[in-house]
């Protein structure tokens, strides 16, 4: 009886390591900042029936102001309303209707987020040199400009599978990506116009989409890495081309 009690016990103890290693191994994939250290800077805004995978009619661009026709939305699946996340630093001027004019978007590189470019672009990081390039009296001069860092959809902050969905989340395009955040500038901080789209690597694919789908809203576009095209050899560009 006690040797049964004892295997019991060890039993238990091992489930519940292992229950414990299982959410400690889940974490980093599911936590809403790749940055911890700048979680606190990270803001959010939700938009309702936004519609993913869509078609998107650009003759006709009142068709998709929440979302490409046929899309789903995650309402519909069990879920709730669509989440944009980003950082924003620096200096907002405003016209005469309180609309922000300076403003300065960077799209962050594919698997970062708005807490990335932060830390790569603000505080300097090895991976961008070492030194700034946002910040007063730097190229991008947060004097001068009112800088906001956004994170894609589908990956950390923003409303991503692992929100709950999982294989439920529907398939989503750079378009659905751009569309969201437009929403978010437009709808909830209120910029009227951008001064300059910029971003690295996927970043920089979103930057060109952002000249597609929104060339009035859109001063310059200053792509770093992206491309428009995949390699017909490349499994991931191929894959990254259909979402």
């Amino acid at each position: 009886m006690i040797g049964r009690q004892s295997m019991r016990r060890c039993f238990i103890s091992l489930l519940l390591l292992l229950i414990g290693t299982s959410f400690a191994v889940a974490q980093p994939f599911t936590r809403r900042s790749s940055q911890v250290q700048h979680d606190g800077l990270k803001q959010y805004y939700e938009i309702a029936n936004f519609r993913l995978g869509g078609r998107y009619d650009f003759a006709d661009p009142s068709k998709w102001e929440n979302g490409g026709e046929g899309g789903k939305t995650l309402e519909s699946l069990g879920g709730g309303k669509l989440r944009t996340a980003y950082v924003a630093i620096g200096t907002p001027r405003r016209n005469a209707a309180g609309e922000i004019t300076n403003a300065v978007v960077i799209n962050s590189y594919y698997s970062g987020d708005s807490t990335d470019m932060y830390e790569q672009w603000v505080k300097g990081a090895a991976l961008s040199g070492g030194v700034p390039i946002i910040g007063p009296g730097r190229p991008i001069d947060t004097d001068r400009y009112y800088v906001i860092m956004v994170d894609p959809l589908g990956t950390w902050g923003a409303s991503k599978p692992s929100d709950g969905l999982g294989i439920k989340f529907p398939q989503y395009s750079y378009y659905d990506m751009v569309q969201a955040n437009y929403r978010l500038l437009r709808d909830h901080l209120k910029v009227a116009r951008i001064a300059l789209v910029t971003g690295v690597s996927m970043g920089g694919t979103q930057t060109y989409v952002w000249g597609v789908m929104h060339p009035e809203y859109i001063g310059a576009l200053m792509p770093i890495g992206g491309t428009t095209q995949s390699d017909a050899e490349d499994p991931v560009g191929n894959w990254t081309f259909q979402m």
